[in-house]
């Protein structure tokens, strides 16, 4: 079918004609310029709603609440059950659980300005409690740490070098802060 040019100017025209036509009849007022913005009630409207306790807001719908962000608790919690759930600790082959460890520590990181990156899923080893409290307290009572061969074996050490190589290259281009503490923590022979 093919439109006429005229045909579309005299329909907009008449639209227009209306509009004003319908200004006039309202004395003048426009219809509101903003959609976020309620026309005004009648205050017949406004006595009705007062008699039944009601106010112009309150016979609006409810929004729906907005999703709020996950604190960091809640993060921890996911972050140490998708690293343990169903896996062997890296050192004594017995169900991982109830937390991951932590290959980079922690405070290293927050200590260097990173943040964003404390509970990257590739610097995180499956461990069961003993081995991981073992570790923890190693240099204290020179209990049985985890190593860089465990760490291979379980498949867990090529992954975390490529992060730490990579968290270098994006924030400390002319130093390997990350990948220094790897090998400082992790030496190829033990410790």
């Amino acid at each position: 079918m093919k439109r006429s040019v005229e045909k579309d100017r005299a329909w907009r025209r008449r639209g227009a004609e209306r509009y004003e036509e319908r200004v006039r009849e309202r004395g003048g007022r426009r219809p509101l310029e903003r959609k976020s913005e309620l026309a005004p009630m009648s205050q017949r409207k406004l006595d009705e709603l007062a008699a039944r306790g009601q106010t112009p807001t309150s016979t609006l719908r409810p929004s729906p609440p907005k999703p709020r962000p996950p604190d960091e608790a809640e993060i921890a919690r996911e972050w140490h059950l998708l690293n343990t759930r169903g896996r062997l600790c890296v050192k004594c082959g017995r169900p991982a659980g109830p937390w991951a460890h932590h290959i980079v520590p922690q405070h290293f990181l927050k200590d260097m300005g990173l943040h964003a990156h404390l509970w990257d899923h590739q610097n995180a080893a499956p461990v069961d409690n003993d081995c991981h409290m073992n570790h923890e307290a190693w240099g204290v009572n020179d209990d049985n740490p985890i190593t860089r061969a465990e760490l291979e074996a379980a498949g867990r050490w090529d992954d975390v070098v490529a992060w730490a190589r990579w968290l270098d290259a994006r924030y400390f281009p002319a130093a390997h802060p990350v990948e220094s503490r790897l090998e400082r923590d992790y030496p190829e022979v033990g410790r």
